[in-house]
């Protein structure tokens, strides 16, 4: 929460603008998600012959062409926001990095910080997309069907409404079980990134020492562990797949059922055309929902482990003030030099003896 905490005070740089795109997302979902009760309308004045059917026609056309343009219009906005966003906290990240000392750089392989670089600064925009962009429109989604369907029947809205808060604490569960298997999989990966871009760096290093073949069998050994995580991580999604189908297809049946059996008692074709059309839209919603919470939690460990560069301290610190003397005589003389960085346990520099005689470079 700390780190997520600090995105939003950079997402909050641009305060107006964001207010703006959520905004003009919300009138866009919403305009889209009605449509079903147009069609209903559309049906009922067929029904009574009421001379209403090309205005209602016309508005779902305006409901479809309508959403997707003001749609299309906060996702520029969105990006207005998100863009520089992403510029300045990298540029933050990256003087962090040029600040920090050999005693940061000495306990980091290149190739891991190239990793959380790249994760990163993809987890900068995914979070704000899968958040916003995805997330929000759902809860909208769900909002507007829930009120819909009151109007026909509150046990519908009540069983759309645990049908998916069942399948919101489903996913959760599901999630953290899908994270844990992607931090071993994430560990194992930057480990193969590790080898492969500290190989490619010391390469003329590798070549004097002809030490291809053995770097190839690192490479290989780190490999090995990277296969078998990968496939445990893809194995959560084909079963989450199968639960998340299998609860909400199942909840969305069970309110169609309901609907049927009301026909004839205060309910119309109509009114089965509305719901059918609100579940079916909603189906895929169930999904989006599952995708964009795991999203948020992959974005939200990637994002922590990007922005943790910025708490790491300078441990070996420069004098505020050098002091010299003005006119520096004589000879400079290291007896017996040891140093060793904080927080590492094999000493840097042992018994340096190093003698410069004046006028010597």
């Amino acid at each position: 929460m700390k780190y997520f905490g600090r995105y939003y005070r950079f997402l909050g740089r641009y305060k107006r603008r964001m207010c703006l795109y959520l905004s003009v997302l919300a009138v866009g979902v919403v305009i889209e998600s009605i449509r079903p009760y147009w069609l209903k309308m559309i049906l009922d004045s067929l029904a009574a012959n009421s001379g209403q059917v090309m205005f209602y026609i016309i508005l779902f056309g305006l409901s479809t062409i309508g959403g997707s343009w003001i749609s299309a219009l906060a996702f520029y906005l969105g990006d207005r926001v998100i863009v520089p966003t992403s510029r300045y906290i990298r540029e933050q990240v990256f003087s962090k990095l040029m600040d920090l000392d050999f005693a940061f750089h000495t306990e980091k392989s290149t190739g891991a910080l190239i990793s959380a670089f790249r994760r990163g600064d993809s987890a900068v925009f995914d979070l704000f997309y899968n958040l916003f962009s995805e997330l929000f429109p759902v809860l909208i989604n769900l909002a507007v069907a829930v009120v819909f369907l009151a109007r026909v029947s509150w046990t519908l809205a009540l069983i759309l409404f645990l049908v998916f808060s069942f399948n919101f604490a489903l996913v959760v569960f599901l999630i953290k079980i899908n994270l844990k298997y992607r931090s071993q999989f994430n560990d194992a990966d930057d480990k193969v990134a590790a080898v492969t871009a500290d190989a490619i760096i010391n390469y003329e290093t590798v070549k004097y020492f002809a030490a291809e073949g053995k770097e190839s069998q690192n490479l290989a050994a780190k490999l090995n562990v990277w296969w078998a995580k990968i496939w445990t991580y893809s194995y959560t999604f084909r079963f989450m797949d199968v639960a998340i189908g299998t609860t909400a297809g199942g909840g969305l049946l069970l309110i169609i059922i309901a609907t049927v059996n009301q026909l004839g008692k205060g309910l119309g074709v109509s009114d089965l055309v509305m719901v059918i059309g609100f579940l079916t839209a909603f189906y895929y919603q169930f999904y989006n929902l599952f995708f964009r919470l795991r999203n948020i939690a992959k974005n939200t460990t990637d994002l922590e482990k990007y922005l943790a560069i910025l708490d790491n301290q300078v441990l070996v610190t420069d004098p505020e003030v050098s002091v010299l003397p003005e006119f520096p005589q004589g000879g400079i003389a290291f007896s017996q030099v040891n140093f060793k960085y904080p927080k590492n346990d094999t000493g840097t520099l042992s018994g340096i003896d190093l003698a410069i005689s004046p006028g010597q470079s």
